[in-house]
């Protein structure tokens, strides 16, 4: 426990529980999960897409990532990911650590491997749930999996690889797959004042004009 605990009472620190530094954040992904419930047989995907044992995106040893994960089912997806734990900061856009301690969802603001994706109000309908976090890459390069901690939902497609690198050469190497189709994803902090971050993928280069 003495380098993925954050509980004051065990042996503490390391550094996969050392705070992340805003300046250490080198790049933000958005990670998308959905049942679709109109497709027979139902599509249990990632990003639009079901598990095919090929890696969708690249991180570098020693860097950091913020992202945003989203659910857009009106049930649960437990997020789980293997090797690096994660620090929750938001929860469908509220920056936790602005909540007084009293509020039930402060506690969510910490060191975890596996969290409940919020859900969306309404199956395949914007706005989806999300929750945003941060997670520093070390000591292990190679291939691991995400995926949804439901193994049902699992085993029929709702895993993706992703994959750690030790210098730039290899990212370039390896590729980082692009998305399929144009997306916006909900904004963080909401609310905000004054600034935000609003995430968006395409599948080609674009000019993008964001009208708010």
């Amino acid at each position: 426990q003495d380098e993925w605990s954050d509980d004051p009472t065990l042996p503490g620190g390391g550094p996969l529980t050392a705070p992340i530094r805003e300046s250490e954040i080198v790049r933000e992904r958005a990670v998308d999960f959905y049942l679709d419930l109109t497709t027979d047989p139902i599509d249990h995907t990632i990003d639009g897409e079901r598990f095919d044992g090929k890696v969708k995106q690249t991180m570098k040893l020693n860097t950091a990532d913020r992202w945003t994960v989203t659910n857009q089912n009106t049930f649960t997806h437990p997020f789980h990911i293997h090797v690096n734990p994660f620090f929750v900061t938001h929860l469908n856009g509220v920056d936790l650590a602005a909540l007084p301690d009293d509020d039930p969802r402060k506690p969510l603001m910490r060191w975890q491997d596996t969290m409940a994706i919020p859900v969306a109000k309404k199956n395949g309908v914007p706005p989806p749930g999300s929750f945003t976090m941060v997670s520093r890459f070390v000591k292990f390069t190679g291939q691991f999996v995400i995926h949804c901690h439901i193994l049902e939902h699992s085993a029929m497609g709702m895993m993706s690889f992703f994959q750690l690198v030790d210098d730039a050469t290899s990212i370039v190497e390896a590729g980082i797959a692009l998305p399929e189709q144009a997306r916006l994803f909900q904004n963080h902090p909401n609310p905000f004042n004054p600034q935000t971050n609003i995430l968006f993928s395409l599948p080609k280069e674009s000019d993008v004009v964001v009208k708010i």
